[in-house]
């Protein structure tokens, strides 16, 4: 297996801490400070124990992501089998890279259902790691995160000692964990311009919670990334969080979300799951394992170029058959006529459903052909329409014909709706010369 040092030819170790580093690190006002210094020599390559260990890595749980209750629920669900085969497997211990939770605050059943397995795994002895993302970390307050770590339930590895260099976590089994949190717009990365990160243990473990530039999927946008060389060297295991998708690359893992956090998740997605990682001396072997709590079906729909109500029709014909599960129904374009809401979204959800679906999950993005502004100055009324339907219509003779068999006069005529469209339509039959359709 190719290690991050072998594609990082030329590098230098992150550099010590100066003034302006200690700017930075001043902020850090939410990370634990341990009195003491680690070296910042670079890593001995002495023989190591040959010791045998299993841990799992995950990352972006996003656990009380949804609003809806059901998907919140599955989300909870995927969480808890994870949990489950750990403890099947008899891992020694747990590493999450970040976004446990989706807010710093969430909902407290999502919490107790998420607590009550972690004690679990905890009674059995399995160890639980793991780092803030971008979701559940907070500036200037206290979270979830950092009230579940004091009452002992799992440890916080970002902790950064006088010296600015991080301070080791050390597992039973002699693995050396250390850490970098994650924060919004990869903020986080002036710690990495900042903070030593020197592994000296006889296995070494990074976890981090930023997309990788060379490695991240087109919908992280380049700013929102750092570059491969600013990942400190010599870990044995990089265990990734933040980016939603699987990626491997030498020992850089990103095993993505557990279930997902939004509807492009839902939709895109192929594998949900994470990592169990063997080590015995220096050889380490993933194994991924999928977890799968529903299925998910994808009705795409593009209106572009159709009026209101094509679509209509064609949303209509999708929503026959059979359906089970999650149905993600995904509705954009840009329609050359009619409204919007003049297409029955909440109608197709429920027939939908009708037909099996536990849910129906909408991402609309539909827009209305805007028609261009014409200009038809004139000094009259009658030059004005002149120019209109000049514009307008190729035969204007006889578009002003129609326009003048469709006219009533509201005031002359008093007669219901129902009536007035039946009038409307006898006067358009009789102008086209057609014959009204047979109902029966």
């Amino acid at each position: 297996m190719k290690r991050l040092d072998d594609f990082l030819q030329g590098s230098s170790n992150i550099e010590n801490s100066s003034e302006k580093n200690r700017d930075v690190l001043a902020n850090v006002d939410k990370e634990e400070s341990i009195i003491g210094n680690v070296d910042t020599g670079t890593k001995a390559d002495t023989t190591r124990e040959e010791k045998t260990f299993t841990f799992a890595h995950m990352a972006d749980c996003h656990l009380g992501a949804f609003r809806e209750d059901y998907l919140r629920e599955l989300n909870l669900k995927a969480f808890e089998r994870s949990f489950d085969l750990c403890i099947e497997r008899n891992v020694d211990f747990i590493v999450i890279s970040g976004d446990l939770f989706h807010r710093s605050y969430p909902d407290l059943s999502v919490v107790k259902g998420a607590v009550e397995k972690m004690k679990e795994a905890v009674d059995k002895g399995i160890r639980i790691y793991l780092i803030y993302g971008s979701h559940d970390y907070t500036a200037n307050t206290t979270s979830l995160i950092d009230v579940l770590s004091s009452a002992g339930l799992f440890k916080k590895v970002f902790i950064i000692d006088s010296e600015a260099s991080l301070s080791p976590v050390i597992d039973e089994t002699g693995a050396e964990l250390m850490g970098i949190s994650g924060r919004m717009q990869a903020l986080e990365r002036e710690y990495y311009s900042a903070i030593n990160a020197v592994p000296k243990g006889e296995f070494s473990i990074f976890l981090f919670h930023t997309a990788i530039s060379e490695l991240r999927p087109s919908y992280i946008p380049q700013d929102d990334s750092m570059p491969l060389s600013m990942l400190p060297k010599g870990f044995d295991y990089y265990a990734g969080g933040h980016v939603h998708d699987r990626i491997e690359h030498g020992n850089i893992f990103y095993p993505g979300p557990l279930f997902g956090a939004d509807f492009r998740d839902l939709s895109a997605l192929k594998d949900r799951g994470f990592y169990i990682v063997s080590v015995e001396g220096k050889d380490i072997k993933t194994e991924f394992l999928p977890i799968k709590v529903a299925d998910f079906t994808l009705i795409d729909l593009d209106f572009s170029g159709m009026d209101s109500k094509k679509a209509s029709e064609q949303l209509k014909q999708r929503c026959a058959g059979s359906f089970k599960g999650v149905v993600l129904l995904s509705l954009h374009g840009r329609l050359k006529w009619g409204s919007v809401a003049d297409i029955d979204v909440n109608g197709a959800k429920k027939e939908i459903e009708d037909n099996g679906a536990d849910i129906v999950v909408v991402s609309k993005s539909i827009t209305t052909e805007e028609k261009p502004a014409i200009a038809a100055a004139g000094n009259t009324r009658e030059e004005i329409e002149a120019k209109l339907f000049s514009e307008l219509f190729d035969d204007v003779v006889r578009a002003k014909s129609l326009f003048s068999e469709l006219s009533i006069d509201p005031e002359e005529v008093s007669m219901s709706k129902s009536d007035f469209e039946g009038e409307i339509k006898k006067r358009g039959l009789r102008f086209f010369d057609l014959e009204e359709e047979d109902d029966n």
